[in-house]
């Protein structure tokens, strides 16, 4: 297994079924990394631990037991008394949906976010001759609201355009810029944990 693969078998592993949907979730789950277990490593899911970080991460009540499609939430979250909605983004993913929440419900919808993912090994010799060698990379999933990450992900220019020409473009957070994922490693967050209830969300 590589360091993904690893990552999402102890999401797994360590996934305490509270339902009997969370037990298909955790199967679902599964069968996702098994796919990926078969692929050759130059076709690897590169959102493989992004799907099940998903999957496992829904109320134990949610009936829902495959990834959501594209723009829909993906969970609620509880701060206070109340339920808000919440999208689950990890590494590099598309972000277009967060653009059309409008700006004055930006700070009572939130993200969830979570890096894991393999930096390559550098392409370039450093004057010794050598290349820099590939790191694995984890960010502990934070959750913040819509307008916090977006503010994040432009002060540290975190963010791409996919779908050039292709009449789909839409804008897409950058995981892999070492200034963003180290920025957050340092910031002060809140950790987000499955069920809890928040009170104040850093």
């Amino acid at each position: 297994m590589n360091f993904i693969e690893l990552m999402t078998q102890d999401l797994i592993s360590d996934f305490e079924p509270e339902s009997k949907y969370d037990v298909i979730r955790q199967d679902v789950a599964q069968d996702l990394l098994n796919i990926d277990l078969a692929r050759p490593e130059d076709n690897k899911d590169s959102g493989l631990y992004g799907k099940v970080f998903e999957l496992l991460h829904r109320s134990p009540n949610s009936k829902i037991t495959e990834v959501r499609a594209q723009g829909e939430v993906d969970l609620f979250v509880k701060v206070g008394n109340t339920l808000r909605p919440c999208e689950v983004k990890t590494n590099s993913g598309r972000i277009g949906s967060l653009y059309k929440i409008p700006e004055d419900k930006r700070n009572n919808s939130y993200v969830v976010y979570t890096i894991c993912r393999i930096k390559p090994q550098g392409t370039r010799p450093r004057r010794d001759g050598s290349y820099a060698p590939a790191e694995e990379w984890y960010l502990p999933p934070i959750i913040m609201t819509v307008s916090d990450f977006l503010t994040e992900v432009h002060r540290y220019n975190a963010t791409s355009t996919i779908g050039h020409g292709t009449g789909d473009e839409e804008p897409n957070v950058r995981g892999d810029k070492g200034q963003f994922y180290r920025a957050l490693l340092k910031r002060k967050s809140t950790y987000y944990v499955r069920g809890a209830t928040y009170t104040a969300i850093l």
